[in-house]
């Protein structure tokens, strides 16, 4: 909250020449008040960012819950997509609240880590102008697993809070398929989730081939009984092991 990663976003975005609106919110009744205004808007993406965790978003002056969100949305999430920008968010409980309060919502998307800072409005800002860039005006599910795919093996590490051991960049993507309405009734079953993570790739030493001078030592075994009788052995060289993910 405090570096105000959602006015970074949009002045990147105007800088793309998109025309995004920023908010700054700090509690429910402030939340409340978009609402409306997010519906009047007629745009069809809602980006929150913020702190957040297994259990909700942690605002300025108080914390909501995930269904404590989709109560104050209600239908405002309707024919809609949801984008999410809070830490350690990208959970089931997160699709269960939106979709018991917000009937007609497309997707959702969330990161399941924790992110950098310097990593997410870069990310976010890259995502937005690559799906607002298609010709045709709409955007499908797999357009946005595709493009954030690409995007996480670029940012492939999530935030370790100083930890050596690094955690792979990961988001949830649910999407809605709603041709498996029963009756124009929300089906929970109706969600496809799933896991874009990155797939960091391994460092591999190379061996360093000892020179005398400038140039390397070749040198040439002068045939000999004992090298004839190693020679006749059948033996594999292993060239450095190169191991992938």
């Amino acid at each position: 909250m405090g570096r105000l990663e959602g006015l970074r976003l949009a002045d990147t975005l105007r800088l793309a020449d998109k025309q995004p609106k920023y908010f700054y919110i700090r509690n429910k009744a402030e939340l409340a008040l978009l609402a409306p205004i997010f519906v009047q808007s007629k745009y069809r993406y809602l980006h929150i960012s913020c702190h957040g965790g297994p259990e909700g978003f942690e605002l300025q002056d108080e914390f909501v819950k995930f269904d404590q969100f989709g109560e104050i949305f209600g239908g405002a999430l309707a024919l809609r997509r949801f984008f999410v920008s809070a830490c350690s968010t990208g959970e089931r409980s997160l699709v269960d609240a939106l979709h018991n309060t917000s009937k007609g919502i497309q997707s959702i998307i969330a990161p399941c880590v924790d992110l950098y800072f310097s990593h997410a409005s870069v990310i976010w800002a890259a995502l937005y102008v690559s799906l607002l860039e298609r010709d045709n005006g709409s955007i499908r599910h797999q357009d946005i697993v595709s493009a954030m795919q690409i995007l996480v093996e670029l940012f492939p590490y999530a935030d370790s809070d100083g930890d050596s051991k690094k955690e792979p960049m990961k988001f949830m993507f649910a999407g809605y398929d709603s041709t498996k309405d029963t009756g124009g009734t929300p089906n929970p079953d109706a969600w496809r989730i799933q896991e874009i993570q990155s797939t960091p790739k391994k460092k591999t030493r190379r061996r360093k081939s000892k020179a005398k001078g400038k140039k390397a030592a070749t040198k040439t075994p002068k045939p000999s009984r004992r090298v004839l009788a190693t020679n006749q052995r059948s033996e594999s060289i292993k060239s450095p092991a190169t191991s992938t993910p």
